[in-house]
């Protein structure tokens, strides 16, 4: 029987149903000593802080490594272990629940998807524990799971051939994940009565016939972006050879952020001179857009409060002027920085200013286009020198689109109305302007923002 789904990740996959759905631990006493627990969840917490940095270059994760290593999360353990005399896997089910319970009551939409990532953080504990459940699986399968998150793919059995998911959204980490290791991943709310399933791109075959079998053919569907300029985004030193050695135009969004955040610290002067050095000169003389940290939401470093927007340069004005500093010191003559989430032309020139004053070198300077306020009131920044274009927050901002959602292809055309004054002010004022994020390695966006004149896309 072929039904459609909701194809998030291309491909073709066939295989057993494999279903992975119970998040529930049940009480379990303890089984050794306090201190044996305790030394077991930082060995367990010390292996997945080192297999999270190992995947650096998907950015996002540098969120799970502060989780595991937060010493709060570590007290709370020690004391249902203590008051409750039960086990470890027990113990931390029930903390990171709790965490998850307080979370997903908050009333703010962006906060509560953030459970994602505690949930997350709780699945590859456990599998740590009771590795058992990939293990199993000997032949060629389709995982069928409630909600995909991304240490599932990154623990992926080789048998795994496609994933079946009952909710997920195109833009959630799990599914940028998917779409970079080339797995097949489709979402479809019912699976009933099925052994076996066929996935080919949004149509799942259950129990294929024979015939049903030989008729498939798969065509990936290629993004046409002739007569633009490609650039690539940097996370992580991971990806620096790889785009290096291939024919992007350079580094069109570097998000200078996860270089504190995978250290817990703000690093000091000479030691952010020399990283984005090591960027900047590897990459010459292709350009190199830095982006200036940008913190707030879920993203942060441990002993710190940040908010999105200009008040967190304020705050933190000493790093504010040490990154910017650093940058200068390091540049070749390849050197962008752009801010993030500007609001008003005011915020812009406010930042520059300090940037002018505290360097030596000359080198673009331009705005991330992020919020509703800057897209309405585009033609207010005849100052900057380039725009890039935020297309995962731009949703979220213009239209309330959280990265739950699957189906982000039906706000294309609204964007693209949105963005044509931007896109005639750029012209208009020869400013270059850039797309970043997702949207910029889907096929109907791609197309219809060339329709409109944008010419130059950062992927990932």
């Amino acid at each position: 029987m072929k039904v459609n789904a909701k194809c998030i990740s291309n491909g073709i996959g066939y295989g057993k149903l494999v279903y992975r759905y119970n998040d529930a631990i049940p009480f379990s006493k303890a089984s050794m000593s306090l201190e044996e627990s305790m030394t077991l969840f930082d060995s367990i917490s010390n292996k997945i802080e080192s297999n999270i940095k190992d995947n650096m270059d998907y950015e996002f994760l540098n969120a799970h490594a502060l989780i595991i290593k937060d010493p709060v999360l570590r007290k709370k353990i020690e004391d249902c272990i203590k008051e409750e005399s039960c086990s470890l896997i027990y113990a931390f089910s029930k903390v990171m629940d709790e965490f998850i319970d307080k979370i997903k009551a908050v009333d703010n939409q962006y906060l509560k998807e953030r459970y994602l990532d505690l949930l997350d953080i709780k699945r590859q504990f456990i599998r740590e524990i009771d590795d058992r459940e990939y293990e199993e699986i000997k032949e060629a399968s389709i995982l069928v799971i409630d909600e995909l998150l991304p240490s599932d793919v990154l623990n992926l059995n080789e048998n795994i051939k496609g994933i079946i998911a009952h909710q997920g959204g195109y833009t959630a980490h799990s599914s940028i994940l998917c779409r970079a290791m080339h797995i097949p991943y489709v979402i479809l709310e019912e699976i009933k009565d099925c052994d076996y399933a066929l996935i080919n791109k949004d149509e799942v075959y259950l129990n294929p016939t024979e015939e049903e079998m030989r008729v498939i053919h798969y065509h990936d569907e290629e993004i046409d972006y002739t007569g633009c300029d490609l650039y690539a985004n940097l996370s992580s030193m991971y990806n620096l050879d790889k785009i290096a050695s291939s024919n992007f135009k350079g580094i069109g969004l570097y998000r200078s952020e996860f270089l504190f955040m995978s250290h817990g610290r703000f690093l000091n002067l000479d030691e952010q001179t020399k990283i984005y050095k090591k960027i900047l000169e590897r990459m010459y003389p292709k350009t190199v857009i830095m982006r200036i940290f940008d913190f707030g939401d879920d993203k942060h470093i441990p002993g710190y409060q940040f908010e999105k927007g200009i008040n967190s340069y304020f705050k933190h004005m000493d790093f504010f002027k040490t990154q910017i500093k650093a940058m200068d010191q390091a540049n070749p003559g390849n050197l962008k920085i752009m801010f993030p989430y500007i609001k008003t032309n005011e915020e812009f020139l406010t930042l520059k200013k300090i940037v002018l004053e505290e360097t030596k070198t000359n080198f673009p300077i331009g705005i991330m286009l992020e919020t509703k306020e800057a897209i309405e009131n585009i033609n207010d920044f005849k100052d900057a020198s380039f725009f890039s274009l935020g297309t995962n927050d731009l949703l979220k901002e213009l239209f309330d689109v959280s990265r739950s959602v699957i189906d982000i292809e039906e706000y294309i055309e609204p964007l693209k109305e949105k963005l044509i004054p931007v896109v005639e002010f750029a012209k208009e004022n020869k400013k270059p302007l850039c797309v970043c994020g997702e949207m910029a390695s889907i096929n109907k966006a791609v197309k219809d923002f060339k329709e409109i004149g944008i010419e130059k896309f950062s992927i990932n």
